[in-house]
This record gives structure tokens, C-alpha cells and sequence, in this order.
């Protein structure tokens, strides 16, 4: 360490007053203001400081993303060895936290793909063992690309992978997933704003809540499986202008999606039934991401389930509680409207 800041150090002292880019290892960047001052020391001598304000530069773009999107494009889900289905039984899927586009050289999103590609086929695997279900329910819970607005900008420095990059990597991560059960009478999805996703965040109200790339991505998705008129069995469900939050019926059962963080702490039944007090409806079931890790809770006949993200790390939530992430899809099944038959995907 005290190599390289007398390595950096000399190197800053041999530039003028020019704008100038600084490459070291412990320093990468450009000067945006170099000040330089004067004074006569006591024995008649001149004395002289340079200081230099460097604008960090992290590298641009460590990712393979067109390896990683092809990737995904080039899987190919198995398909049902017939087409009988159960008409009983719901089939749930959960994801959220792709948080797509973050981490430093050789971080999440790098092993972003390979971990997807497994939670996709034991999802499928998973709904085999239900009996194929003919009602399928896809839920993205928020969060699923990294963005830049997080904790005011200043994290953007760890976000290496450019915005759209992150957003087309997200929308085939999403495709692949719905893809694999598109081929069921009955298909629901839903996509839901996180944090993460918001498209602008100068302050306070901006712009509408809904106004995210969360949903964004779910819907082109949508747009595109309308343009080939070949699906009238797919039904996609978007929050409201201004809202934050969907409520889909799955075999007769009422779904809330919502992003952890409009909550505290394990305050959800608290905010769940604040909702549902201002907005005279009733929900079975809350779906939720945000805190990367998964729970299942009930409180009378209500369920909260809180999916866990598919990203591995956030070295934050490390710092903080020295647990690392374990990636995966939530699945389960909904009977006679109660849930069961809870499955990670992974």
C-alpha cells in the first residue's frame, strides 16, 4: 500500500496544471482541478504543493454480455411429454433481485447466466412433479436489473455494465422464463417496480411511481408475444399509473406483489393490512423481494412469501450481516386456494 500511494504520489507531482489522466493501480481517473500554491519558506527558499482532484474512472463494461445474452437466448426449455394438463392446480413462480449489471471485475453479473439457466430447468422439473398444472403464474418481484439510482448514485461506480446493456440482458433473462411455460391454457404474468428499476431519481417525485425499468422489460416482452397474435392464452398484468403494486386471481386465490421496500423490517403484515384498509380489497397471498433472502410467514389465512434473489452477493448486505446470498426462483402450488408445495429453484 505505501508503494503505491509514493508510486501515485510521484506521479501526480512529475504532471503541470493540465488536465490530465491518472492510471495507477491504486487510482484510475481523470483530473478535473489541479490548484497549485506558493509561499517564500523562512530561509528565503520557494515552497510548493500541487494538489490534483481526481474523478474516479472505474473500467468500462468487464462483462461478456453478449456471451451471456446469447447464452440465454441459445437454451432451449424441455418440453412436456404431452399436453395433458391439470386443471386443479396453480402453478407459482417468484423472482426477483436479478440486480443485473452489478458487482466489480468478476462479480454477479459474470455468473449471472449460468445460475438462471439452473433455476429454469428445475423450475420446469418442479412443475412436472405438480402434475403439469394448465395454470401458470409468473411473478417479477422488482429490482431486476442494478440501475444507477441506488443509494442517491453513489454506488454507480461498482455498475460497470452500461444501463442498456443491463435492460437486454434483463428482457431475455425474463423471455426465457416465460417462455417456458407459454405453451400452457392459462398464463398470468406480472412485473412490479423496485428500487433498483426506477428509470429517474433526482429527489422526490420526479415522476410516477410505475415509471420503471422493471416493467419496462416485462413490457416489451408483452408487446412482442402481442405482435405475433399466437397467445391468446397469456394475460400480462402491469401496476396502474402511479401505483407500485399488482393483485392477480390465481385459481381463485389473491396475489399481492409488492418490493420490499416499502416496508420496514419485518413490518409487512403491518403494511399489508394498511393497503388493503385504504383499498377495500382482500389478498391471500403477499409475493414480495427486496431483502434477497426467502421467508414464508402466515398470519391467519394470509401468507407472505418473500422470494430470494438471483443475484449471489451484495456486499453491502455481507458488510452488514455477514451472510451471502443463495440464488434462486421461489416455486409453489395453489389448491382449494391454499398454498403448498414450496420449492427453490436453483
Amino acid at each position: 500500500m505505501i508503494d503505491n500511494i509514493d508510486k501515485l504520489l510521484t506521479q501526480l507531482a512529475n504532471h503541470d496544471n493540465a488536465i490530465d489522466t491518472i492510471n495507477d493501480d491504486l487510482a484510475n481517473g481523470t483530473v478535473r482541478r489541479t490548484r497549485i500554491s506558493e509561499w517564500t519558506l523562512p530561509n528565503g527558499e520557494t515552497g510548493r504543493s500541487i494538489q490534483k482532484i481526481i474523478d474516479h474512472q472505474p473500467a468500462t463494461d468487464p462483462y461478456p454480455v453478449d456471451e451471456l445474452v446469447d447464452k440465454l437466448a441459445d437454451w432451449t426449455p424441455p418440453k412436456p411429454e404431452t399436453n395433458t394438463y391439470d386443471d386443479n392446480t396453480a402453478f407459482v413462480i417468484g423472482a426477483g433481485d436479478f440486480q443485473i449489471g452489478k458487482g466489480i471485475p468478476g462479480g454477479e453479473t459474470a455468473h449471472f447466466a449460468d445460475d438462471y439457466l439452473h433455476s429454469l430447468a428445475a423450475a420446469k422439473h418442479y412443475w412436472q412433479q405438480a402434475g403439469k398444472p394448465g395454470r401458470v403464474h409468473i411473478a417479477f418481484l422488482g429490482d431486476m436489473i442494478e440501475g444507477y439510482v441506488s443509494q442517491g448514485g453513489n454506488n454507480a461506480w461498482r455498475t460497470q455494465t452500461p444501463l442498456t446493456e443491463q435492460i437486454r440482458l434483463t428482457r431475455m433473462a425474463m423471455m426465457q422464463l416465460i417462455h417456458l411455460f407459454d405453451h400452457c391454457p392459462n398464463v398470468t404474468i406480472t412485473s412490479i417496480p423496485g428500487n433498483h428499476g426506477e428509470a429517474v431519481r433526482f429527489g422526490k417525485g420526479v415522476t410516477t411511481y410505475d415509471d420503471s425499468f422493471d416493467v419496462d422489460c416485462c413490457r416489451a416482452i408483452a408487446e412482442a408475444y402481442q405482435l405475433t397474435n399466437n397467445y391468446p392464452n397469456m394475460r400480462f398484468i402491469f401496476p396502474k399509473q402511479d401505483e407500485m403494486t399488482t393483485t392477480v386471481d390465481v385459481a381463485g386465490t389473491q396475489i399481492l406483489h409488492a418490493h420490499g421496500h416499502q416496508w420496514r423490517n419485518n413490518q409487512h403484515y403491518e403494511w399489508w393490512r394498511g393497503q388493503e384498509f385504504h383499498n377495500g380489497t382482500t389478498s391471500h397471498i403477499l409475493m414480495a423481494g427486496h431483502r434477497h433472502h426467502l421467508e414464508i410467514s402466515e398470519q391467519g389465512q394470509r401468507t407472505f412469501i418473500q422470494c430470494p434473489s438471483m443475484e449471489g452477493e451484495s456486499v453491502w448486505y455481507r458488510h452488514r450481516t455477514g451472510t451471502t446470498g443463495n440464488p434462486g426462483l421461489v416455486c409453489y402450488t395453489i389448491n382449494h386456494k391454499t398454498p403448498n408445495n414450496y420449492q427453490i429453484a436453483r
